[in-house]
């Protein structure tokens, strides 16, 4: 499979994008040696092996939960620029549509 100036004219007129003609000319160029590349990797005769990190064969092992110290609401908010009582102040970043 190759890729030609018609095909990145299509996907371009689809995804609403603009390119010079130098630039789609790269982009055949570049996409047509991504599928070189992938060509290779199907020749690869690889074995179904699994990825001995993940082995569907054991369960993960789980930790006990344990109940730890923590900060206090001081020590979290002692770098805060703005707050009140227990809390943060941050700035406003959501705006009302009308």
């Amino acid at each position: 499979m190759t890729i030609t100036k018609q095909d990145i004219e299509n996907l371009s007129e689809l995804a609403r994008l603009e390119f010079s003609e130098e630039e789609k000319a790269d982009l055949v160029q570049q996409l047509n040696r991504i599928l070189t590349f992938m060509e290779k990797i199907d020749e690869l005769k690889l074995d179904q092996k699994s990825d001995p990190a993940v082995d569907a064969g054991k369960a993960t092992p789980l930790r006990e939960d344990q109940a730890e110290p923590c900060f206090s609401a001081e020590e979290a908010l002692q770098n805060a620029r703005k707050r009140h009582g227990d809390f943060f102040i941050v700035p406003k970043v959501v705006k009302k549509s009308s």
